[in-house]
């Protein structure tokens, strides 16, 4: 009888594990995206018959370098392998599965706040990993499996629940359009450029891994933010983080023993990301600089580049931090000039100033910033004007009556009191265009914001 009954037991158990596998399987097909850009780049990956030079970082990486552009000047054969969210623990991987394969003589990391700062490790099935693994390294997959569960602490986090169901923090928008789209695709074997690109409208493939978007974003967009307040919204760290600063350390003493010259570079990006030093970006990279000094690695940020090799400008961005297609080429070239005349042995530090230098040399209001409080009667405007230490953001108010319209009127002349007191007359939605430009500026404005306040 107490037999049967554990047996009983053990069935339903069976069932119930059964139907949770089931369910989790359903999900995972249906949830979890197909053309990601890491399924992406893999695929391209394992297409190549020869390699010398890798590119790999984040998002900003992938986008940046145009292996094209780059191998025409420098005479390599170059494939980019930067993608979203990447890890340092990753790059890590895919340096040693492309010096595995390929032999590669040269290493471009491309690195960045978020991969500096990051808390935690990746799980061992992030979209990154597991197409590494489908694309010819599954039999490296259990050692990397336990690298990153227990060699970089990914055991103790939360992320690690993706490996057993990657649709919970790898997924399609919750869209029943989009989930139906990603089912199709899947069944139908769509070709991976036109998925990558229905998941990130506006995204182009380029060529040998990079991609970016062909959009244009304004330096006015109310989009338009600092790039360490995000980091630092997600969680990540105002210093760089201890396991990220021994897996950069793995990866020049990997690059070393395996006779890989290693360049470590940080992408440019519009001006107003680096001109709040309180911001962080510059004490992190500061810091970064330190450590790269300290072994011996070449690290060049390319927000401190001469503007006689790269000027950034507002049409090179597609977003707040990632460079466009044609932006993409102009940097290209100017990254590829320099890489040619360190292959020549000849000095590229002199192309570069020090992180004060390069905030001084701001000299107009890059973005506006706008922080709105309400008192029930009136309005303070908190206005913020990035801009260098040497010039100084005037400030003026326009209202209108309603989003549509178009009848702006100025309710504050030009001051350079960033906190500006606005009383409506009355109670409601007010509809505001805070202009900036440096003083002794003779632009109507440099930057604007618009926005939407209740009084």
């Amino acid at each position: 009888m107490r037999t049967s009954k554990t047996v009983s037991v053990l069935a339903k158990l069976a069932v119930a594990i059964a139907f949770v596998c089931a369910c989790n399987a359903v999900l995972t097909f249906a949830l979890e995206p197909y053309g990601s850009k890491s399924e992406l780049s893999w695929d391209e990956y394992s297409k190549l018959e020869a390699m010398d030079t890798l590119v790999i970082g984040t998002s900003l990486t992938e986008a940046a370098i145009n292996p094209a552009v780059f191998d025409e000047a420098c005479g390599t054969t170059t494939f980019n392998l930067g993608t979203p969210y990447q890890h340092l623990e990753e790059s890590l991987v895919g340096i040693r599965a492309a010096y595995e394969d390929f032999g590669i003589k040269r290493v471009v990391l491309g690195i960045s706040c978020s991969s500096l700062t990051g808390k935690d490790a990746p799980s061992p099935e992030t979209s990154f990993l597991k197409q590494w693994r489908r694309h010819g390294h599954g039999n490296e997959a259990l050692a990397v499996w336990g690298e990153m569960l227990f060699a970089h602490g990914a055991a103790s986090t939360a992320d690690s629940l993706n490996w057993l169901a990657p649709w919970i923090s790898n997924h399609t928008t919750f869209r029943p359009a989009n989930i139906v789209q990603n089912m199709k695709n899947k069944l139908e074997g769509e070709d991976l450029r036109v998925a990558a690109g229905q998941l990130d409208e506006g995204w182009m493939y380029v060529n040998a891994g990079h991609g970016a978007q062909e959009k244009t974003m304004s330096p006015n967009s109310p989009s338009v933010h600092r790039y360490v307040d995000a980091e630092v919204a997600e969680g990540a760290a105002d210093a760089i983080n201890p396991g990220r600063r021994e897996t950069f350390i793995e990866i020049v003493d990997y690059c070393a023993s395996h006779g890989i010259d290693l360049m470590v570079a940080s992408m440019p990006m519009p001006a107003h990301n680096i001109v709040d030093t309180d911001a962080g970006y510059v004490r992190v990279m500061s810091e970064f600089a330190q450590l790269a000094r300290e072994r011996n690695v070449e690290f060049y940020d390319f927000n401190c580049v001469s503007k006689n090799v790269f000027e950034t400008l507002p049409d090179y961005y597609a977003d707040n931090t990632h460079l466009n297609v044609g932006g993409a080429a102009v940097f290209s070239t100017a990254f590829a000039h320099l890489y040619v005349k360190r292959m020549a042995g000849d000095e590229i530090d002199s192309s570069f100033v020090s992180y004060e230098e390069a905030v001084a040399s701001v000299d107009s209001v890059t973005a506006v910033f706008v922080e709105a409080e309400s008192d029930g009667r009136s309005l303070t405007l908190h206005c913020d004007g990035a801009t260098g230490p040497g010039a100084t953001a005037a400030y003026q108010v326009f209202a209108r009556s309603s989003a549509e319209s178009d009848d702006w009127k100025v309710v504050q002349e030009w001051t350079t009191e960033p906190d500006i007191v606005y009383e409506p007359g009355g109670r409601g939605t007010v509809h505001l265009r805070v202009c900036a430009r440096t003083v002794g500026s003779t632009e109507d404005f440099e930057r604007y914001r618009d926005l939407t306040a209740l009084v």
